[in-house]
């Protein structure tokens, strides 16, 4: 976890800010025709539970990962709500946006479990299009 590619917290875990929490992530236009890409992960402590929030792109898909330190049934007492949008305009004004809501995926699961909330490339490209425009 104290690797520079792995995680951004090289101490102790974020604690979440009350409301929403706001991450960006750099993407590189020669990073567009990659099939395969993954970003340091972010570590939040929230009521004594342990979570990592990351994106990663598998195949050309794009999911945003929200991981939880704890077994499936421990996972299933939590709820989230993730919207991916434009760096330019709010959640709620983004002219191309994707939500989810869930439980957090739990650390035990397989990997091929993580590719559960996903985006398209189309989707993606829009969104990213949409970030770049002042």
């Amino acid at each position: 976890l104290n690797s520079s590619r792995c995680c951004r917290e090289d101490a102790a875990p974020l604690v979440p800010l009350q409301g929403w929490n706001s991450r960006n992530y750099r993407f590189d236009n020669e990073d567009a025709s990659e099939k395969d890409l993954d970003w340091p992960m972010h570590i939040y402590a929230y009521c004594s539970e342990t979570f990592a929030v990351f994106p990663v792109k598998l195949e050309g898909q794009y999911y945003a990962v929200i991981v939880m330190f704890a077994s499936e049934a421990k996972c299933s007492e939590y709820k989230f709500e993730m919207i991916i949008h434009d760096q330019n305009s709010e959640a709620s004004e983004s002219l191309s946006a994707v939500k989810f809501q869930g439980n957090p995926l739990s650390i035990d699961e397989k990997k091929e479990g993580l590719r559960l909330y996903g985006i398209n490339g189309k989707l993606m490209t829009k969104i990213l299009e949409n970030s770049s425009q002042k």
